[in-house]
């Protein structure tokens, strides 16, 4: 779909943002009553600045689109619904791995010390959850965002949730990570020291 006025879908979506962390409800009227129109002068919504999940960094995005994601990726958002966005500000996430996950991994939500449950991190993930790190993506970046879905999808385990954001592939850990905390030890690294006592968890 291509816009004809910019300048006027960036101000939509922006207004849509606030209104979804001042008044949930509305924007999901608001929303509705926008696909509807879309379906009846047919229109194609590509651009899903209208999207109907809420999140803790909805004043922090803009809506720019929905890229077509990775294998099964799409699928661990609730619904497969999700949609593609530009930071406005920085934004602090985190990420808990462990055993084969890694800290690079693209996964990560915008809450600390998260549960399995909320997570839907199955056995067959081999994710100790032993770590998590503190990750700062900066102003500008593109990401991701939807909320973390039912795992698996047909026999489910755990319900998911939170916040999921899945950052670029090989994002820059020396530059984006801030801290890692053991959580076996209660230790936390900077990411040098990490790198230096668990070299096997890093790019």
């Amino acid at each position: 779909m291509e816009v004809s006025n910019p300048t006027a879908w960036k101000s939509l979506t922006e207004a849509m943002t606030k209104l979804r962390v001042k008044n949930p409800t509305l924007a999901n009227q608001v929303e509705n009553e926008a696909k509807q129109a879309f379906a009846e002068y047919n229109v194609v919504d590509e651009i899903s600045g209208l999207k109907s999940f809420t999140t803790q960094i909805d004043g922090k995005i803009r809506i720019i689109g929905k890229e077509a994601l990775y294998g099964n990726q799409a699928e661990t958002f609730f619904n497969s619904e999700y949609a593609t966005a530009e930071l406005v500000e920085d934004i602090m996430t985190y990420r808990r791995f462990g055993g084969n996950a890694k800290l690079g991994g693209s996964y990560v939500s915008t809450v600390e010390k998260l549960s399995r449950e909320e997570l839907a991190l199955v056995e067959e993930f081999n994710n100790s959850m032993r770590f998590e790190a503190i990750i700062k993506v900066p102003k500008g970046e593109k990401i991701n965002i939807g909320k973390v879905g039912p795992w698996p999808p047909k026999a489910t385990e755990y319900m998911g949730g939170a916040d999921q954001i899945i950052l670029k592939y090989g994002y820059p850990e020396h530059a984006w990570v801030h801290s890692i905390k053991d959580f076996k030890t209660g230790k936390i690294y900077t990411y040098g020291e990490f790198r230096k006592t668990f070299p096997n968890m890093c790019q």
